[in-house]
């Protein structure tokens, strides 16, 4: 071997050396980093004849557990719904109160009856009356507070869905220029790591939203849809749409159309649940407390109300009502309307 051969031997060693420790340095340097796939040195020996040969860089690999990235994906979905579900439920204790909240609507209830206790032991005392109506007041105005808090947490629901849709179709887009752009550097031979991890913070933005399973494809592009097989971005990003309400009031409902649903391409999903196969992750829940949990906590608030309505406009316990006569409490005003119990509260 000549001095020739074993200085190429050298220099092509030393090369892939360096580059090998750039590729490590980068994996310790971008360990916690989001999206980050760890790096390796691809090499293979040359041999040139009889005058030696050397190290050649064939590429750099980046390694994925593909099952394990799918698994964390579906965990990320259910987290987000979760996250989500747990927000606006716990908004929704703060506001109505829980067993020992002194203005909670319990305790409220629980100082009426003391009140008409007392009046009922002493029914001409006029300081006892004045304390039943003011207790009376008490229960009315907390139910209405209830009620106005409920419909705010549907407003504030309904706007997670706009912000929801907005995020998923910038991400798909995302994705979709990603998918050009690794198809054109690695013809080029370039390296396409930085890109596949950008790519992959997408698709993990959009997993939160809703459950996500990710198709490769030959050219290196991949393809996205939904566990339950709605497609999100095949050969084009598909697009979504959501129509805010601007005033969500208890009588307002998905299935009276009064409230909005998702489309995809311009067409309705699921007229009836509003969201159609994409439930599971953040979008999924914010449509299930919009048009399920809270409309029944509004409906639980009714009964009370309505329950409440019907004993004081009952002859039995007040005799001085005829049939049609209101009590204390009105439905705005007016008798009891047991068809029309929505937003009662």
């Amino acid at each position: 071997m000549s001095m020739t051969s074993a200085l190429n031997n050298a220099v092509s060693g030393l090369t892939a050396t360096s580059r090998m420790a750039e590729v490590v340095s980068s994996n310790l340097s971008n360990a916690l980093t989001d999206g980050y796939g760890r790096r390796g040195v691809e090499l293979s020996s040359v041999q040139v004849g009889d005058r030696g040969g050397g190290v050649r860089v064939d590429g750099i690999n980046r390694f994925v557990d593909a099952g394990l990235l799918a698994d964390r994906r579906l965990a990320d979905a259910a987290l987000g719904g979760q996250e989500r579900s747990a927000d606006l439920v716990g908004r929704l204790e703060q506001a109505i109160g829980g067993p020992d909240d002194a203005a909670g609507l319990g305790a409220r209830l629980a100082e009426f009856e003391r009140a008409l206790i007392a009046a009922g032991s002493d029914p001409a005392s006029e300081f006892r009356l004045a304390s039943v109506v003011s207790r009376l007041e008490g229960v009315a105005s907390t139910l209405n507070a209830n009620s106005n808090s409920i419909q705010s947490l549907r407003q504030d629901a309904d706007i997670a869905i706009a912000r929801d849709i907005d995020v998923l179709n910038a991400a798909l887009q995302q994705v979709d220029a990603l998918n050009k752009d690794i198809v054109r550097i690695s013809g080029s031979g370039d390296d396409p790591s930085a890109l596949l991890d950008a790519r992959q913070r997408a698709v993990d933005q959009i997993s939160g939203i809703v459950p996500v399973r990710e198709v490769a494809r030959d050219n290196g592009s991949i393809g996205l849809m939904t566990t339950s097989g709605t497609p999100l971005l095949d050969s084009r990003p598909r697009e979504f749409g959501f129509q805010r309400t601007p005033t969500i009031t208890a009588d307002m409902t998905l299935a009276s159309s009064a409230l909005g649903a998702i489309t995809m391409d311009g067409k309705v999903l699921d007229a009836g649940t509003g969201v159609g196969r994409l439930e599971g992750g953040s979008l999924g829940a914010a449509f299930a407390l919009r048009d399920q949990t809270l409309v029944e906590a509004q409906a639980a608030l009714d009964g009370i109300a309505a329950d409440l309505i019907a004993r004081f406009q009952d002859s039995a316990n007040d005799p001085s009502l005829t049939p049609g006569d209101i009590g204390l409490l009105t439905d705005q005003g007016n008798p009891l309307d047991l068809l029309d119990l929505p937003g009662l509260a």
